[in-house]
């Protein structure tokens, strides 16, 4: 058998309510299947997942899919599997409570084919709610922590990798990258149930600084599934903790002078929060802004408390 060109790995932990959708959204691409496999981590999962994802397998033998278990805890660990154990030539990163829409991989494929000097992808993320309705602290400047939503656009447009990148429910990067031996850190990320955040961050800033292209393809869109567990106060603490205690780790490893910049930047952040926060006030929502400033308090707190 050739060697796929693209390899989706979508890591999986104790999501079995969602797995089946994506798994089947997989097996319901519109392309050819010698163009791409599939490869499903299960990060150590307690539930379904395994017998979920062996039936599927089983059931879809047109597939060129493989089911993997990786017992050392953590999403960047899973992650790290899915890249020793890929073949293609562009590794798709899809997370386990998103649907594929039918063209993702029609898309992608036309985009890679004209431009293979790209070497981080990333599509349109749009949050759907399967529990209800959106909640009413919802924002602007919330939905990309709490919902991995990116929506930059309709236009295809190259990204700075930076203050613009792919998150991680859907990005794709090109093997040569992690041939330099670039790897996930294992000290960044989720893990279990934690609210770790920021490997993807570090992904793409690395790739900008190597001076790889980074593009967002919005025709390569995915649904990410949002249940009413993640819109509670004890997950949305959990999120911002963690995010505040990975940008910790991650100053902390780029040395003290980091530490320090990034430390004033969510300073200023959070004081801007509260400034945003009265506007809010003002307007008559007074859940949005009490959900801003906790939200950009606990992340302060995460980052200078670990």
């Amino acid at each position: 058998m050739s060697m796929p060109l693209i390899s989706i790995i979508v890591c999986t932990y104790n999501r079995d309510r969602f797995l089946p959708e994506c798994l089947h959204s997989v097996a319901a691409q519109t392309v050819e299947r010698s163009i791409f496999e599939l490869l499903i981590i299960d990060n150590n999962s307690n539930d379904n997942t395994a017998s979920i994802s062996k039936d599927f397998i089983s059931q879809n033998p047109e597939l060129n899919a493989k089911y993997i278990l990786e017992p050392k805890q953590g999403l960047s660990n899973a992650r790290n599997r899915g890249i020793v154990e890929a073949g293609g030539e562009y590794l798709a990163f899809v997370d386990d409570d998103a649907i594929l829409d039918a063209d993702y991989l029609k898309n992608l494929h036309q985009f890679i084919s004209i431009r293979p000097d790209v070497t981080g992808l990333g599509g349109k993320i749009i949050a759907r709610y399967v529990d209800g309705e959106e909640p009413d602290w919802m924002n602007p400047y919330s939905r990309g922590l709490f919902l991995s939503e990116v929506d930059y656009g309709n236009e295809i447009i190259e990204l700075d990798g930076y203050r613009k990148y792919p998150f991680g429910c859907n990005m794709i990067i090109h093997r040569r990258f992690f041939d330099t031996g670039w790897r996930f850190d294992s000290t960044l990320g989720v893990i279990g149930k934690d609210g770790g955040r920021c490997e993807e961050k570090v992904l793409f800033r690395d790739i900008a600084r190597k001076k790889h292209l980074i593009y967002y393809l919005p025709d390569a869109f995915v649904l990410h599934q949002i249940d009413v567990q993640r819109m509670t106060k004890p997950y949305i603490r959990k999120l911002s903790w963690g995010l505040g205690s990975s940008l910790r780790v991650l100053s902390t490893q780029e040395g003290f002078g980091a530490f320090i910049k990034r430390g004033i930047e969510i300073i200023i952040k959070f004081i801007g929060a509260i400034f945003i926060s009265i506007g809010y006030l003002l307007k008559g929502k007074p859940s949005v802004s009490k959900h801003l400033t906790g939200y950009r308090w606990l992340v302060l707190k995460g980052y200078f408390k670990g």
